[in-house]
């Protein structure tokens, strides 16, 4: 983050240029606006996933606040299936083929849930009741990730205690990003070179700051304050925002057909259509992938 006090082109102080654990993949590019096509190769992805294990872990609430202490649930473990959902059957209603842009989407498909995330209340070990689960992949044709999105319904609220942050009555989603494995590695270089060149930019900013500070002749002031400027302006041209949504090697695992999740996600709600309106953000989630198994019944 960059604090300013040259409005509005000068910064003065530079924090650390990435954050891979940003990148919780919350937004869902490309659902809603224009139609546009999704990857090809959409249904062949999401029927590769099936057998997929993997288990969550969902810290709910945001508030840095210590008086309301996020929820736990733990223990959440979901098998993923390949096969499509029948139509008309009882399920939630997904952002991908339900919202705006349905060709984004590989369709909803069969999710078990294996075992039902768990928390410790005032009564004890509680059971966090899911109905309705199933899953979908989005994924926009041009685009380098895709997002891999688990929706349940959630019959009643989960609170540990009057203080603590609850997970709410309703629909609940989980959703992480995913990416093909070699494309990963393309743009893990791009971000490294990114990298460099950014905090060359931005050292470069910082040494005529603090020499423009440091002279008492205005002309070399001035020219100090026209170099730092221009640093600043290659710095934001440089394309790091954008690599910083990345993921570094550390930060994602392997899922079935060539494909990597990133490890860190979101947990989220919203009420009535996928047509429109807001996204209420609930927490976040960490997924751990098990060993690949034979679907039961």
């Amino acid at each position: 983050m960059f604090i300013s006090t040259f409005r509005p082109v000068l910064l003065l102080s530079v924090a650390p240029i990435w954050s891979a654990a940003a990148f919780t993949g919350f937004r869902l590019p490309g659902i809603f606006g224009a139609t546009l096509p999704g990857n090809p190769a959409i249904a062949d992805f999401a029927d590769s996933q099936t057998g997929q294990s993997l288990k969550f872990r969902l810290e709910i609430g945001q508030d840095k606040d210590e008086s309301t202490p996020n929820l736990l649930i733990d223990g959440l473990h979901l098998e993923f299936d390949g096969a499509d959902l029948p139509e008309g059957c009882d399920r939630v209603p997904l952002p991908g083929i339900d919202g705006p842009n349905p060709k984004l989407s590989s369709g909803p498909r069969v999710l078990h849930i294996r075992n039902e995330g768990m928390f410790v209340s005032m009564e004890g070990m509680t059971t966090v009741e899911m109905k309705g689960a199933c899953w979908e992949l989005i994924w926009r044709d041009d685009a380098p990730a895709g997002t891999i999105l688990c929706g349940f319904d959630h019959p009643e609220e989960a609170r540990r205690n009057e203080h603590s942050s609850s997970l709410p009555k309703g629909r609940v989603y989980v959703s992480f990003p995913v990416w093909i494995a070699e494309s990963l590695v393309e743009h893990q270089a791009r971000k490294a070179d990114v990298t460099k060149r950014a905090e060359g930019h931005s050292e470069e900013m910082k040494d005529h700051l603090v020499k423009m500070r440091e002279t008492s002749n205005p002309i070399m002031k001035a020219l100090h304050f026209r170099n730092a400027a221009a640093a600043h302006e290659r710095l934001e041209y440089s394309g790091h925002r954008s690599a910083a949504e990345i993921p570094d090697e550390a930060d994602v695992a392997p899922i079935g057909g060539g494909l990597l999740v990133c490890r860190e996600g979101t947990v989220w709600t919203k009420n009535g259509s996928f047509m429109g309106g807001n996204h209420l953000l609930l927490g976040r989630a960490t997924v751990k992938p098990t060993e690949s198994v034979a679907l039961t019944p």
